[in-house]
């Protein structure tokens, strides 16, 4: 399964950004996902994967010298998330969500379809 995480800036617009091993968010523009909100530190906070065996694999930790934040309604420095449990740093809410690989590109979806229908077409000569 593949993992992203879905930002929804405190301007409103919402951002949805693929998640791969260790990511740093933050107002820095070192940051791997930056936070478009002045409320939050430079280096606001760390998510890495730890047992991509499970629903969710993310944890999160943010750094002492940042505010905290909140997973749900509960202030967390490092916590598991839960799926579908948001998280806020700042006014940033997120919320991490799993997404399966598509098995088949349009194309290939495409061309099975017509290989079906040729090869159960009726051939106009064996109608005689």
């Amino acid at each position: 399964m593949n993992w992203q995480i879905k930002i929804n800036d405190p301007s409103g617009e919402i951002r949805t950004i693929p998640l791969k091993g260790t990511s740093t968010l933050g107002r820095s523009q070192q940051s791997n996902i930056i936070l478009r909100d002045p409320t939050t530190a430079p280096e606001a906070a760390i998510l890495w994967a730890h047992h991509p065996d499970k629903q969710s694999p993310y944890w999160i930790r943010i750094p002492s010298s940042a505010p905290a934040g909140y997973l749900g309604d509960l202030a967390v420095r490092e916590a598991h998330i839960p799926p579908g449990v948001p998280f806020k740093i700042g006014e940033t809410r997120c919320l991490i969500a799993g997404r399966r690989s598509a098995p088949y590109s349009f194309f290939s979806v495409r061309s099975q379809a017509l290989a079906y229908r040729l090869r159960n077409r009726k051939d106009p000569t064996l109608d005689h």
